[in-house]
């Protein structure tokens, strides 16, 4: 918002009309104190005063969440290792791992995590046991 000459003296004027009312509230309170004693419950005057000279700050920018990689859970019995599937029907590839920590080392590479289809385990013969990526809700 630009201001012209004429209204920031205006504005000027206005606030420092309102930094003298602060003072006269602050007076009045003096005032009361003395009257009814330090402990007479008032609330405290904004201290947002133009002559305060404070140091502005910037306001800080939210942090970028970082989306974690899912947990792989640990094969369970009857199950013998992960098989990763990547790609779409056209270009499907996939990889064996009995490993669970070599599956979430791929997942914390967000290019190979987006190419990722599913994530499943497999019993000794290699048949599906269960889908674990995407999670299925």
């Amino acid at each position: 918002m630009a201001l012209t000459a004429q209204q920031r003296i205006r504005l000027q004027e206005l606030l420092l009309k309102r930094e003298a009312l602060y003072a006269r509230v602050y007076q009045t309170e003096q005032k009361i104190h003395q009257v009814f004693g330090e402990t007479y419950p008032l609330t405290p005057p904004p201290i947002d005063l133009p002559s305060a000279n404070r140091q502005k700050t910037k306001p800080k920018r939210a942090a970028k969440k970082k989306s974690a990689p899912p947990r792989i859970r640990n094969l369970i019995k009857g199950e013998t290792a992960y098989r990763v599937r990547y790609g779409g029907a056209t270009d499907a590839t996939e990889e064996t791992h009995t490993d669970r920590k070599s599956i979430e080392v791929l997942l914390r590479i967000p290019a190979v995590r987006s190419t990722i289809a599913s994530i499943e385990t497999i019993d000794s013969g290699g048949k599906l046991r269960e889908f674990i990526f995407p999670p299925t809700d």
